[in-house]
């Protein structure tokens, strides 16, 4: 009946009738319609644009009648809707061009076929052709603005997103598949359709029902399955899909130039479609959604991607199946913009950090961070310094939540993860900074800022956090540098267990997937690392947490401290590796030859740090930072022999004038007391800090950072030079061989400098270690194992100095305190596990009083000790320092104020000029020293420029005549009125202008000592007994008088 045409019917509607076949039932299983009748209608279609209208609202009347029929049963009905869905279709693709006139019919159809027969998968896979055609021809501009076409587009998205997924009520897996391939070809279409990204708002509302559909597929196979056909793809990429159901989707043409693909329920030929072909589809279609993605529209993905998981019941709970997903995200995110990937997933962890508990979303989010930042690929335009301040916000929320949160170790090892890939040369340098600012501003001012008194227990799980990022990037960084030369291991997700089915892929392209490329340096020998040090200057404000009053605090601190010592401080000539033997065995190239280590930098300044730190901790009763923080005014009478503090005021700046070239650099003693009778007790001097070096980041001092003590230091109590009775929280066993593993690995390390550091403490902790009668059980035993220690030290400084006298004396010693042996093995480090507890070793054994060891002033003489090493040939050769000078140097009487005091860099002096510099040279510092008036609202102190430096500059201008002008008389004038000109070895001063001196004028010349005589009688330059300049004149104009008040000597010539 539908087939009548009446007499009056229009031109459109016959046309469309007429490609219905007079069976349509006979056309399947195709259902194709009359071709040479489907061809004139398109032909009518593209060259009548203002028929398409009518086309489309005639064919959708005609898709929901026979809808309907096909929903009630009716064979004949679901036939014709069949072919009237590939009449769409070839209309879709003949009249592109105008595709915005019809678009409402042709969804309109669509939808209502889908709604009547939404179980029957051959109209799912016409209307999934026609669906496909429309999207692969739009421009998106209707989506968003048409209301009506906008729900039936989403209606027709989430019924495929739907069928793409497994549907546990159906058993024939065949089927199964099948239909969810049909879903995701659909789906697929959208994605390759300029509908997706045409509008931000638009795109969300897709990718929240495409991107949850591809997961629940994902979440179904295991990870060997997703590792093969993720292989599968990026093997293919470029070229024809592998998948025969995917195989006519093609990259992005222009609109004239593309194919919609066909989509069949079946294909002949083939048993039917596995699950592997399903997997290989959802990771074809996720890969093109990435790669077209820029940094705007990834994290649009990630959060369809979050609530995906956050509505699953299984989402975050599959740590691994996240940790895989993200990999592959980032991989197939374009190259700039894949910082967006971790960017996004930080920002959801900032969020949820206030959780009671951590759940497994933190875990999972961790999980993935720390997964993206470990990739073989990096990430460009990735700020690492903003990751880490996050990251630390994070821990610091945990932490006042409960310092025992378990995510923390997880945290710990994201922020790690940082070091994986160096980006510039100071990155871990940058990194390690920051971490220490937020440390010491914790270790004084609390987990909060709020004191140290508040959630003590989290400040201190705080330090040991923070403590174990510190040493993980370092870890990290050089365990990735050693592994630079070899190639780069597969994910462990990535197991080719369906390598035959690949290889069979492979050979129908004649394609050779790459082989597995070894680096060229993997055994090359030597590889320089991409990165710089970690300057001392930043870790010097940490070595304070050595004397910190808990034990887990002190125990990964000197672990890290360890592990600084032997990987970020450049070694010297001399030093002392594992295994190696005495100095003449070992091969150092600078042994014997002028001395290259310099006496005072920065490592220097360190090392006194250290050793005030490593007193403190062997020697003070109580262990800890003092409970009120020293005022500025008090600072000084709390530390009596360090820089005085600064003022309220703001410190004064100081103008450094220019050195000359080729002046050498003066040693400038450090501005500090040194609790000394006299000035000879500290020969120690201090060098600018740009002598260390040089491919080492410089830290200006004096910009950078203040001349001051560090803040943990300022904060200990400085202990007096013996050991006292115990107090609540002294040292404890552990701590002794805590303290041995550092200093031996300082002097193994750095043995020149610590020989003129070091010594010292080592002559007054053993000092400090002598038994008294009123010492109880606790504190003999701590005098034993400090007087342990210095032995063995003494053993480390005679191995590396080949000092046979000093090794027998120590050796002989230390026999008479051992067996046994008062400090126990070093405590395991916890750094791996912030959240362990290690329980520090109380002494094993009671020393007695009676002990005579301890009743002795020193166990090592001190004039032995002393002339062994000052006497040294191999010190004498290593310092260039004769045997006097080093006595003088080991002789000085050493306290902890003092250590501290020179731990800080001395303001620079500026340097006199020699006398034989020329007078210009002289007065050229001050004049560097003008008044500026930018540093008006600064307090400055600088030294003015008097009248006396003129009188001096005047007379010495002969020997600043330029000599190689053509006339004696020519001269270099230096100022726009006046000059001076050497003529026949007089110095005479004459008018100078820019226009020539007149002809008819004559130019007087004058003696130095003509200038000389009127200066004295104009009395210029006499200074008075206030150091203020008066006037040469008096009310009376008698200058005699002046010349007669003014006692001092005439000027000569």
């Amino acid at each position: 009946m539908d087939m009548i045409v009446l007499p009056l019917t229009p031109n459109h509607v016959r046309l469309i009738i007429a490609c219905y076949p007079a069976a349509p039932q006979a056309a399947a299983p195709e259902y194709r319609p009359n071709s040479q009748e489907l061809s004139r209608l398109t032909y009518y279609a593209s060259n009548r644009p203002g028929k398409l209208h009518k086309l489309a609202s005639e064919l959708e009347k005609r898709a929901k009648s026979q809808a309907r029929k096909a929903q009630s049963g009716h064979a004949k009905g679901r036939a014709q809707l069949l072919i009237t869905l590939e009449i769409l279709k070839a209309l879709t693709a003949e009249c592109r061009k105008d595709l915005s006139a019809f678009s409402s019919g042709v969804l309109s159809s669509v939808e209502a076929a889908l709604k009547a027969l939404p179980n029957d998968l051959e109209v799912a896979a016409h209307a999934a052709g026609v669906f496909t055609s429309w999207t692969t021809y739009t421009d998106g501009t209707l989506l968003g603005v048409d209301e009506e076409l906008t729900q039936e587009y989403f209606f027709i998205l989430n019924h495929y997103a739907k069928l793409s997924v497994f549907q546990t009520d159906k058993d024939d897996l065949e089927v199964q598949n099948r239909e969810r391939l049909v879903g995701l070809a659909a789906l697929s279409s959208a994605i390759q359709s300029d509908a997706l990204f045409n509008s931000m708002s638009i795109l969300g509302r897709q990718v929240n029902v495409i991107v949850p559909a591809f997961l629940k597929n994902i979440e179904q196979a295991g990870l060997s399955v997703l590792g093969a056909e993720a292989t599968a793809v990026e093997t293919y990429s470029g070229v024809m899909s592998p998948s025969l159901y995917v195989a006519e989707f093609q990259p992005t043409r222009p609109i004239n130039q593309r194919r919609a693909p066909s989509i069949h329920a079946h294909v002949d030929g083939e048993k039917g479609p596995s699950f592997s072909d399903v997997i290989n589809t959802v990771l074809h279609a996720l890969r093109n959604l990435l790669a077209h993605s820029n940094a705007l529209q990834v994290p649009i993905i990630l959060e369809a991607a979050f609530n995906a998981f956050d509505s699953s019941e299984s989402g975050w709970n599959n740590m691994r199946l996240c940790q895989w997903l993200v990999s592959k995200v980032t991989e197939w995110t374009q190259f700039q913009y894949r910082f967006a990937v971790p960017t996004r997933l930080l920002e959801r962890l900032v969020d949820s950090r206030e959780a009671p508990e951590p759940t497994n979303l933190h875990f999972a989010l961790t999980s993935m961070i720390t997964t993206i930042f470990t990739l073989s690929t990096p990430l460009i335009n990735l700020s690492t310094s903003d990751v880490l301040s996050n990251l630390l916000t994070v821990i610091v929320a945990r932490l006042n939540i409960n310092p025992k949160d378990s995510l923390l170790p997880s945290l710990v090892e994201c922020v790690s993860s940082l070091a994986t890939h160096i980006y510039y040369a100071d990155q871990i340098q940058d990194l390690s900074e920051e971490i220490v600012n937020r440390l010491v501003a914790i270790q004084v001012n609390g987990l909060n800022g709020r004191g140290r008194s508040e959630n003590e227990k989290g400040r201190e799980e705080g330090l040991r956090c923070l403590v174990a990022c510190l040493v993980g990037l370092l870890r990290v960084a050089d365990a990735n540098h050693q592994q630079s030369g070899k190639s780069s291991s597969k994910h462990p997700a990535d197991v080719d267990e369906d390598a035959p089915r690949l290889i069979h892929l492979t050979a129908n392209l004649n394609l050779i997937p790459p082989p597995m490329s070894e680096s060229s340096g993997s055994g090359s020998g030597i590889h320089h690392s991409r990165r710089n040090k970690v300057a001392v200057e930043v870790w010097q404000d940490t070595v304070a947490l050595l004397c910190e009053s808990e034990f887990s605090v002190r125990n990964d601190y000197a672990t890290a401290l360890v592990t600084y010592l032997r990987q970020e401080i450049e070694k010297e000539p001399y030093a002392l590796e594992d295994g190696e033997g005495s100095l003449q065995s070992r091969n150092r190239s600078n042994v014997g030859g002028p001395p290259t280590i310099p006496e005072s930098d920065s490592i220097t300044r360190f090392l006194h740090a250290l050793h005030a730190s490593c007193f403190t901790l062997a020697i003070t009763p109580s262990l800890g930072l003092i409970s009120n923080p020293p005022s500025t005014a008090s600072h000084a009478s709390s530390f009596a022999g360090l820089v005085q503090a600064p003022a309220p005021a703001p410190a004064p700046i100081h103008v450094i004038p220019p050195t000359p070239m080729g002046t050498p650099s003066k040693e400038v003693p450090a501005d500090v007391s040194l609790n000394s009778s006299s000035p000879s007790d500290s020969p120690t001097k201090v060098l600018p800090s740009n002598s260390s070096n040089p491919n080492r980041r410089s830290i200006p001092s004096s910009v950078g950072r203040p001349r001051t003590v560090a803040r943990g230091l300022s904060l200990l109590d400085p202990p007096q030079n013996s050991l006292l009775p115990q107090a609540p929280s002294p040292a404890t066993a552990s701590d002794y061989s805590l303290l041995l593993n550092i200093l031996s690995e300082a002097y193994k390390c750095l043995p020149v400098r610590c020989l003129f550091t070091g010594v010292p403490m080592l002559l007054a902790m053993d000092a400090a270690a002598k038994a008294e009668t009123t010492d109880d059980q606790q504190t003999l035993d701590r005098k034993k194992a400090v007087r342990e220690i210095v032995l063995q030290l003494w053993l480390i400084l005679a191995k590396i100095w080949d000092c046979e006298t000093l090794k027998s004396v120590a050796e002989e010693a230390l026999s008479s305190l051992v067996p046994p042996s008062v400090i126990p093995p070093a405590p395991p480090s916890t750094l791996d596990n912030v959240n362990a507890e290690v329980q520090p070793q109380s002494f094993a054994t009671q020393t007695s009083i009676e002990d005579g060891v301890l009743k002795k002033e020193r166990l090592v003489d001190l004039d032995v000790a002393v002339r062994t090493l000052s006497a040294n040939p191999n010190i004498q050769k290593a310092t260039g320092k004769d045997e006097e000078a080093i006595k003088l140097k080991l002789m000085i009487s050493w306290t902890a104020n003092l250590a501290i005091g020179l731990s800080v860099e001395a303001p620079p002096v500026p340097e006199h000029p020699r006398e034989n510099t020329s007078h210009f040279l002289k007065i050229s510092p001050g004049l560097m020293n003008i008044d500026n008036k930018s540093l008006h609202s600064i307090a400055r102190t600088v030294r003015g420029v008097g009248v006396g430096d003129l009188r001096d500059a005047l007379e010495g201008r002969a020997s600043m005549s330029n000599t190689h002008l053509p006339n004696p008389s020519q001269s270099v004038s230096t100022d726009m009125n006046h000059g001076a000109a050497s003529i026949n070895g007089s110095l005479a001063l004459s008018q100078v202008s820019s226009r020539g001196t007149p002809k008819g004028r004559k130019v007087s010349k004058s003696t130095p000592k003509e200038v000389a005589e009127v200066l004295n009688k104009l009395g210029v330059g006499k200074s008075t007994g206030s150091k203020m300049l008066r006037t040469p004149f008096n009310s009376n104009g008698d200058s005699q008088t002046i010349q007669s008040k003014i006692l001092v000597p005439p000027y000569s010539s």
